[in-house]
């Protein structure tokens, strides 16, 4: 076999590995409503693949605004503004503002965050009063493909009773969530400084 088939055969292997992983679509909260899961968000921890950890490895007081659809869009439509402070606890507040369309189903979106970046699916797996569990995937588009995810686990306050954290985390381990078995990593919120009035606020339909 001559040295041009060897490099074919070899990108070939390549290409096939990197993209037999596949993002997951698991099935949205039943409980899940528009209504319920608009408002202010703390994020407790997560489960990241590389690309998004290393974005966002300098974040702490991270958290996450769902807004009610703008005018003239679709009333399933909303908007996704993360913020952090970058660095410190009272670090430049960094934000990143996402549009959440196409839900189909209920629960489930496209969330699309910069024009150069592909949308990513983006599922409320867990819903309740004072939690949420988030999941996004993307195909990368570089490199040999594969996937890039994670895993928010979210509260309506800065903090968690731990018992909850632990059960929220294994009830989206358990839907397969994390095939590539990355750590757990708790939000840096030692220090943060919050506001106290509409922190857990839920903008009207």
């Amino acid at each position: 076999m001559d040295l041009y088939a060897k490099l074919v055969l070899l990108i070939s292997a390549l290409v096939s590995a990197g993209n037999a992983e596949e993002c997951k679509l698991p099935k949205p909260a039943e409980n899940f409503t528009l209504e319920k899961f608009l408002g202010t968000w703390y994020e407790i921890g997560k489960v990241q693949t590389a690309g998004g950890a290393a974005y966002q490895k300098e974040c702490y007081c991270t958290g996450l605004t769902v807004e009610p659809p703008q005018e003239g869009r679709p009333p399933t439509d909303a908007t996704a503004i993360s913020k952090c402070n970058w660095e410190s606890p009272s670090g430049d507040v960094r934000l990143a503002t996402g549009s959440l369309t196409d839900s189909d189903p209920a629960g489930h979106w496209r969330i699309k965050y910069f024009w150069f970046v592909p949308s990513s699916g983006f599922t409320v797996v867990a819903l309740g009063d004072n939690y949420a569990v988030t999941y996004d995937c993307m195909t990368k588009w570089w490199g040999w493909g594969g996937i890039g995810y994670c895993i928010h686990i979210l509260s309506r306050t800065p903090t968690q009773d731990p018992d909850v954290t632990e059960r929220l985390l294994q009830g989206a381990l358990d839907m397969g969530l994390n095939p590539q078995g990355l750590n757990y990593t708790a939000t840096r919120m030692e220090g943060c400084q919050f506001e106290t009035n509409n922190e857990t606020s839920r903008p009207e339909l």
